[in-house]
């Protein structure tokens, strides 16, 4: 791990959580993920809206979060130096105790979450409620606790 560098962290676009389910690396079939679309880029998230959904890996669905539902969250961290570094995708790494498993995309994702979070908790409400028409990532506090959580257990 320690040839590494991470660009930033994020949630998963729904690929992503579809990819981890067909190999079997995120582990509980009850969890519900946060997760954005597959159409969301990151480089533009200043540019426009990003709108955050949920997976079920029991169901198979992908839906509009329910205001008063906690929903889990499995970080993802992009991979600056992947190809100069001795992992290849399908490897596993640990950042203090929380294992990645490296897509296929140059990034990693958390295979255990590190919380629950609920839209109704997000102290951004009246940028993003359920009136506004959905969940927008780029401004919310979701947003806030993955950066802070970036902040604190890789950078430092």
């Amino acid at each position: 791990m320690e040839n590494l560098r991470f660009g930033g962290a994020f949630i998963p676009r729904r690929s992503d959580i579809e990819f981890c389910v067909s190999v079997g690396t995120l582990p509980s079939d009850n969890e519900q993920i946060w997760c954005i679309d597959n159409t969301a880029d990151y480089k533009d998230s200043f540019d426009r809206d990003i709108y955050c959904h949920y997976y079920s890996k029991k169901l198979l669905y992908y839906g509009f979060p329910n205001f008063h539902t906690a929903y889990e969250i499995y970080p993802m961290l992009s991979l600056l130096n992947l190809k100069r570094s001795d992992f290849c995708v399908g490897e596993t790494f640990n950042i203090k105790g929380l294992p990645f498993y490296i897509t296929n995309d140059c990034s990693a994702i958390a295979t255990k979450s590190i919380g629950s979070f609920a839209w109704e908790d997000d102290e951004y409400g009246a940028i993003s409620n359920p009136y506004k028409g959905g969940y927008i990532y780029n401004l919310s506090s979701l947003h806030d606790i993955v950066q802070d959580w970036f902040d604190y257990f890789i950078k430092n």
